[in-house]
């Protein structure tokens, strides 16, 4: 292996200064990723909560008012449609490309399988 000499090499970094200000960016910028890392815990504890939650209402709903899960997809389907009203697009939102279901208008994502589309 050899290695060239650049006599240019520690002058082009910076004095001590620049240094200690890179140094603190990067303490910086661990903190703030550790804070961020936090939240998405957080975030992914309340996801989960309301999944259980939102499965424990689907289960008393079937139970007690004999409905199924085709109903359930055309009421999320027409709320989600009259929250957004298709999004600003004027057209229907499309299709899972795995269940067929309609996508969310919101996020593009299927509610049911989590599919997001080939953006092709």
């Amino acid at each position: 292996m050899t290695f060239i000499f650049n006599p240019h090499f520690h002058h082009s970094m910076g004095g001590p200064e620049e240094g200690k200000e890179t140094r603190r960016m990067v303490r910086r910028a661990r903190e703030e990723s550790r804070e961020n890392q936090g939240e998405l815990d957080q975030l992914r504890s309340q996801v989960d909560r309301l999944y259980l939650i939102t499965e424990a209402m689907w289960f008393v709903m079937k139970e007690k008012l004999g409905t199924d899960d085709q109903r359930l997809g055309e009421l999320v389907q027409d709320i989600d449609q009259r929250m957004d009203s298709f999004g600003g697009t004027g057209r229907p939102p499309e299709s899972c490309p795995q269940c067929a279901r309609a996508l969310s208008i919101r996020t593009g994502l299927c509610m049911y399988c989590g599919i997001a589309p080939d953006p092709s």
